[in-house]
């Protein structure tokens, strides 16, 4: 009779760190990395699920022993500063696509002739990163007003180096409850901790963006009583 454990990477086989492990070991650790740096470069732009949950899997092989936590976060790093430099590249070449996606989704919302985007450029770079569905408008933004592309990319990286290690940090940090979990190994409270700390990192994240749409209307307005003045 199977155990527990076997029952269930039976029929989770793809949750179980031990097949993947397995499945890592039959490649070369640069072939591996390399994998890392693609998957941080599609991350935004192809892979349907946030990148957020990308980040938080490769974290979760890092905490199981598949991939080490400084080279899987660099390359990480890598790729998504690929991605940002390809779409900043189109924005300064007036790519329409880029453009249709700004006038479609985001013009309403902060205009390129806005004083404030003017006045607080590297604020609204560097916050976009953290806010889901907003981290197209840094690289936009950056290049539609002719950035220097060393300065976007040096504003990119202070986003980037605390928000990827946050991330992979949290994906590593789960990894032994998940898997006693999914092995029929937890109790109540581990599946509680899970459910408690995913709830901690989606309300987070949707404070960084009502902060963020806050401090941009205060701003804003305190803007237009000075211009009535």
């Amino acid at each position: 009779m199977l155990s527990k454990k076997r029952k269930c990477s039976t029929i989770y086989p793809f949750m179980d760190f031990q097949v993947s492990a397995q499945f890592l070991s039959a490649f070369p650790p640069a072939f591996i990395y390399v994998g890392v740096l693609v998957a941080g470069f599609l991350s935004n732009m192809v892979i349907p699920v946030p990148e957020e949950i990308v980040f938080i899997g490769l974290g979760y092989l890092v905490g199981s022993g598949s991939l080490a936590y400084l080279p899987t976060v660099l390359f990480i790093i890598l790729g998504l500063l690929f991605n940002d430099a390809l779409l900043y590249y189109l924005a300064r070449k007036g790519n329409k696509f880029t453009r249709s996606i700004y006038n479609r989704l985001f013009a309403d919302i902060l205009p390129l002739d806005s004083p404030f985007l003017h006045r607080h450029l590297r604020t609204v770079i560097i916050s976009s990163r953290f806010l889901m569905q907003f981290r197209f408008l840094g690289p936009f933004f950056a290049g539609t007003l002719h950035v220097p592309l060393k300065t976007f990319l040096k504003w990119d990286l202070i986003a980037l180096i605390v928000y990827v290690p946050l991330f992979v940090g949290l994906g590593a940090f789960f990894q032994s409850r998940v898997e006693r979990v999914i092995g029929g190994l937890g109790s109540f409270h581990n599946i509680l901790f899970i459910f408690v700390g995913l709830i901690v990192v989606i309300a987070l994240l949707k404070y960084i963006k009502k902060f963020a749409f806050r401090m941009y209307k205060k701003v804003r307005d305190e803007e237009g009583i000075r211009n009535d003045l």
